[in-house]
């Protein structure tokens, strides 16, 4: 009986694709996890209890190691899981400065101390490929990667966080009819790619990263209430609670006119607030979207994800052509890490006749998330036509060039996205710049003394 409910997950999976099966977050020993309890898009991890209490402040990724030798190479593995590290905001030890720093004669424990005592970050990550395979029989083709990855305590030797998942792409499928045999055979051939494999590397490197306790993709977009960022009330508006208390009183079309009009103001603005207000919205008029997407933006800022995408989606129920409802149906997506998902709205929010730059903004996010780096190139060189030299859409850009493999191109990019940040006197932006440009190691590609005097002018800004 498990066995059938097995080879019914398996064919359930194979029909939907890698996005199909929504991924599940266990806790638990990934050492005592058996293969068959891997099914479904499961993600086993465990968090020592320290973790809490000392999370990292940095991380380093270690060579990786594989289970078996014809799982090799496995540096694009590598090097995804750097990409998917580096936009949580984390201090990241570069790579080539970890490479450059092992002895290959060395013991693996003397060398993670050789890096964190070189790099002074004593939380270091080692990772092992435990699977790795492409397969076609015809009309069905399938594509594994598998890793373990465990961050390490160095000071200690102890293992503070241990995780393990295996992404799956599966094509094809039962052919009912010589037509369909034909469109298998054809799909499941697709399936094998190039693309499709670095797709699969990539998902495997967004979940683990994902698992990972307290770190976050940050995409540091403005959602739709404060979209153009509006300043702070000069007066103190009254509480919440009693601005919705005056409005009983009142006809329910005065009390939507009322409401929506808190809603575009800029006095109340707090998500807990917001939410109050959006809530009474969706009571007394159900078929206004306002109310349910501007629930969802703050259900987001409140980290309840799963119920923003209720309401995002309520939101595109009722009126699917508004772009703004497709953008936040995305973001719901990309927290819930779910980024092959976020694509579809992103693209119908863009297809409009006026597309925001915002809008390419998030496409290029989802895109980069799943390793589609070309892709996300052209999202976010189309924003910066629409946006010019906004910092935000440069540096996301640069991340999109290095996963490409051109590095050049990326530096120039970062450095300018810090230059114009730097100018506009946004130490937020300009540092998040700058520790992106030394954590995917592009300070390389500019002099010492250049780069010195870009940190000098970053230290001089007012305080994040």
């Amino acid at each position: 009986m498990r066995s059938f409910y097995l080879a019914l997950t398996l064919i359930v999976c194979a029909a939907a694709g890698l996005s199909g099966c929504a991924t599940r977050y266990v806790q638990g020993n990934p050492s005592t996890v058996k293969s068959d309890d891997m099914m479904g898009d499961v993600v086993i991890s465990e968090a020592a209890a320290e973790y809490e209490s000392s999370p990292p402040a940095c991380l380093g990724l270690m060579p990786f190691t594989v289970s078996k030798p014809s799982f090799a190479p496995v540096e694009d593995v590598r090097k995804a899981f750097h990409a998917h590290l580096a936009p949580t905001g984390i201090r990241l030890i570069s790579l080539q400065k970890i490479d450059a720093l092992i002895d290959p004669k060395a013991a693996a424990d003397r060398n993670l101390q050789k890096i964190a005592e070189a790099t002074q970050c004593d939380t270091l990550i080692t990772g092992e490929v435990t699977d790795r395979k492409t397969r076609f029989w015809g009309i069905y083709s399938e594509v594994r990667t598998g890793a373990r990855l465990k961050i390490v305590r160095v000071s200690t030797g102890k293992v503070i966080w241990d995780g393990h998942h295996t992404a799956v792409m599966r094509d094809g499928g039962v052919p009912l009819n010589p037509v369909s045999l034909v469109g298998g055979a054809v799909s499941a051939g697709v399936n094998l790619r190039d693309e499709q494999i670095k797709r699969t590397v990539h998902d495997l490197a967004r979940r683990l990263v994902h698992a990972i306790p307290q770190l976050k993709y940050v995409d540091d977009m403005p959602v739709i209430a404060d979209a153009k960022g509006m300043p702070p009330s000069e007066s103190k508006p009254e509480s919440v609670q009693g601005f919705l208390t005056s409005l009983e009183a009142r006809t329910d079309e005065d009390k939507k006119n009322s409401l929506v009009a808190a809603l575009e103001s800029n006095l109340w603005r707090t998500p807990k607030d917001r939410l109050a207000i959006a809530e009474y919205l969706m009571r007394i008029d159900q078929s206004n979207p306002r109310g349910y997407v501007e629930a969802s933006v703050a259900k987001l800022s409140l980290s309840e994800p799963t119920e923003a995408l209720e309401l995002a989606k309520k939101a595109v129920t009722i009126d699917a052509a508004n772009p703004d409802h497709q953008f936040q149906l995305g973001r719901t997506y990309l927290h819930l890490n779910q980024a092959d998902q976020a694509l579809r709205p992103f693209l119908n929010a863009v297809s409009v006749p006026n597309p925001k730059s915002l809008h390419f903004n998030a496409l290029g996010l989802a895109y980069n998330q799943t390793g589609r780096h070309s892709m996300a190139a052209a999202a976010f060189t189309k924003s910066l036509e629409l946006d010019k030299d906004n910092p935000f859409s440069l540096l996301q850009l640069g991340l999109a060039h290095v996963g490409m493999g051109d590095e050049v191109e990326a530096a120039k990019i970062v450095r300018k996205s810090m230059i114009i940040s730097i100018a506009a006197n946004d130490a937020a932006s300009a540092r998040r710049s700058l520790n992106l440009f030394k954590a995917m190691n592009l300070n390389t590609r500019i002099s010492e003394e250049e780069l010195k005097a870009i940190e000098e002018r970053i230290d001089k800004l007012a305080p994040v």
